[in-house]
């Protein structure tokens, strides 16, 4: 597949409403707000508002297909009274069959910000997707059943409308919170909380389960609860408008409910934290979401991934699960199709894209964090009786059996991502818990009986397998296991010694996984762990496998998919690191890494461009080891490669 840019320019907006009606907007003065807009929308608002113009416009990066295309919007910024926002959002409905598409700020400068590039938050954990949960998922998931999800989609239904800035949507959200206060109750580890924004009327519910090993690491599940009625589009009479949002989106907030009861009846602890989010005002332009995402983007929270619930009862398509491509993040969307085939593999996943400001995982994705939607159907064949009186659960067909399937899914996405805490397993490392063949892992401490997990995948013909840990401080002990993670009473190899000089060694290794797990049995520091084995076919690094500072390798070649790894040993002080290949032939990719080797999925820099030109430049330069590695896109000769850099 060759590596390109699709330009799009003009796509349908989402299948959820961004910023519907008027806000707060009702007979009070007109609120002066900002929009960003995709193309489609932007001529709408021209229609209901000619006096509307576009401030300044730029094409927006909003993800990567499952095929490998970087897809683009343009998006507008436009000023504009909130007084014409139920009015957008009715034309919007009524011309282009889909939501607003739109998004809603209180300042210019809020929306400039929105549209800049991503840039990825600092010490964000990157999880390695490894699906290994099933003694837990399997049998869990089949406890869900339809009917409590009924249940839950009934009684929010039974609300007259949830609206965000109305009497009903406050008395939702303090039901939803005193719900799962309940469901909770006698868990000291569980807290439920409302978090509201400015003046608004209704609360975001937001339940936290604290992981027992990385509670700083966070999984977060989301479903919006407000709902809105088009035939109140002026927003003058909220409160007694009918707006029961049985499938948007209490189809949502349900899957989440009876994925807690399901946790909380198996007594589930996770590693690390997971965080269910009944979100206010989405209908308003993600009001709730994008308060609490740029809340935990200020203060750098390591949100692991992001998944969002908004609308799963109504099975307008053919697919079972349609998972949205844009404004979500590729690697965890393979993820969750994953789990689908691991644990629902009679459920067909297709991949769609449901546009700008789709829904509340928008405003995680503005942010930088990896997020995931599954959707009920195609963009177009989805539920026709949202945002009015008549979604009800009997226009629903009167069953949950399709919300059941992406509440299964949502289960499984809590527990593989969250990890299983009760007892002594841990979870993978924050940097990367692969161990390369003959790369080290090198500054490793932990606290005295932490417990830190790494993985050490073995091809077929190998042999010689040696695992050991060296150096440093303190006493950390070595526990090696094939095809499951160690315990400390269930394990292959322990040697138990005395400080951190341990090894395992196989003579004829399994192909597959081991893993390896070292526990702290005092507190220590500055330790080395090293996997090694031989091998006929597995890459190697050269024998001269050194980029010294300005000394270029030349001549280098390689196979479609081969691999070659190079080092980079950077002294203290150096600056203005820049790692390069260049000339010859063919295709080849060039990734790097800083610690450890990298991966196709786990690196700190790739450029990904057609042909062999590629650099990589670092300003702020750690003292350390950079890892190259070359992976041959197609065969490729006569490439040079080279590592440079100031001081040290």
């Amino acid at each position: 597949m060759e590596k390109i840019m699709k330009l799009r320019q003009a796509i349908a907006c989402g299948l959820l409403s961004l910023a519907s009606l008027g806000g707060a907007a009702s007979a009070a003065t007109p609120k002066k707000v900002w929009l960003t807009l995709d193309q489609n929308s932007y001529t709408a608002l021209q229609q209901v508002d000619p006096a509307a113009r576009s401030l300044e416009s730029r094409y927006v990066a909003n993800g990567t297909t499952n095929k490998g295309l970087i897809t683009v919007d343009r998006i507008h910024i436009v000023p504009v009274d909130d007084s014409v926002l139920g009015a957008l959002s009715a034309q919007v409905h009524r011309q282009l069959h889909h939501c607003a598409g739109y998004i809603t700020y209180d300042s210019l400068d809020a929306a400039r910000v929105a549209l800049q590039p991503r840039q990825a938050l600092a010490g964000l954990t990157v999880p390695d997707y490894t699906i290994d949960q099933q003694a837990l998922v399997t049998p869990w998931i089949a406890q869900q059943t339809a009917g409590h999800i009924a249940d839950t989609i009934q009684s929010l239904a039974g609300f007259n409308n949830r609206y965000y800035n109305g009497s009903t949507g406050a008395e939702a959200s303090d039901w939803l919170k005193s719900t799962w206060q309940t469901m909770a109750a006698g868990r000291s580890d569980i807290a439920v909380k409302q978090v509201v924004r400015g003046s608004d009327k209704q609360a975001s519910v937001v339940l936290t389960i604290t992981g027992t090993q990385h509670p700083e690491q966070i999984v977060v599940m989301g479903a919006h609860l407000d709902t809105v009625n088009w035939n109140d589009a002026g927003g003058q009479s909220h409160d007694t408008s009918r707006a029961p949002g049985a499938d948007d989106d209490a189809s949502g907030v349900a899957g989440l409910t009876e994925t807690l009861r399901v946790l909380l009846a198996n007594g589930y602890k996770p590693a690390r934290t997971i965080q269910l989010m009944a979100y206010a005002g989405e209908e308003f332009g993600l009001y709730g979401s994008n308060y609490i995402a740029t809340d935990y983007a200020n203060r750098n929270v390591d949100v692991v991934g992001m998944l969002q619930l908004d609308m799963t009862n109504y099975k307008g398509s053919a697919g079972d699960i349609y998972l949205e491509d844009d404004y979500t993040d590729a690697a965890q969307n393979q993820f969750v199709e994953s789990l689908v085939n691991t644990y629902l593999p009679q459920l067909s996943v297709v991949h769609d894209q449901c546009g700008y400001g789709c829904s509340d995982h928008a405003s995680w994705h503005n942010q930088g964090y990896a997020t995931s939607m599954p959707f009920e159907s195609r963009l177009g064949d989805d539920n026709p009786y949202i945002h009015s009186s008549k979604d009800t659960y009997a226009n629903s067909g009167n069953q949950a059996q399709h919300a059941l399937k992406f509440t299964r899914l949502a289960l499984a996405f809590a527990v593989e991502l969250g990890g299983n805490g009760d007892g002594d397993t841990p979870i993978p490392p924050t940097g990367g818990d692969v161990l390369a063949n003959g790369v080290p892992k090198s500054g490793l401490s932990g606290a005295s009986g932490s417990t830190v997990l790494y993985k050490v995948t073995v091809p077929a013909g190998a042999s010689n397998l040696v695992i050991s840990t060296s150096g440093g401080s303190g006493d950390v002990d070595l526990y090696t296991r094939y095809g499951a993670a160690p315990t400390t009473s269930s394990y292959d190899c322990r040697p138990y010694r005395s400080g951190n000089n341990e090894s395992c060694t196989v003579a004829t290794p399994q192909a597959g996984t081991y893993y390896v797990q070292l526990r702290a049995y005092q507190a220590y520091g500055g330790v080395t762990v090293k996997a090694s084995w031989t091998t006929g076919g597995d890459p190697q690094p050269p024998a001269d496998d050194e980029l010294a500072n300005g000394v270029a390798k030349t001549g280098l070649s390689g196979a479609t998919g081969g691999t070659a790894l190079y080092r980079v040993i950077v002294p203290a002080g150096s600056t203005n690191l820049t790692i390069g290949s260049s000339g010859g032939t063919g295709d080849v990719d060039m990734y790097v890494r800083f610690g450890s080797a990298p991966t196709t999925s786990s690196y700190d820099c790739r450029p990904y461009r057609n042909g062999n030109s590629e650099s990589c430049t670092f300003t702020q330069v750690q003292a350390g080891t950079y890892y190259v590695m070359l992976k041959g896109y197609q065969a490729y000769s006569g490439v040079s490669l080279k590592a440079s850099w100031n001081g040290g």
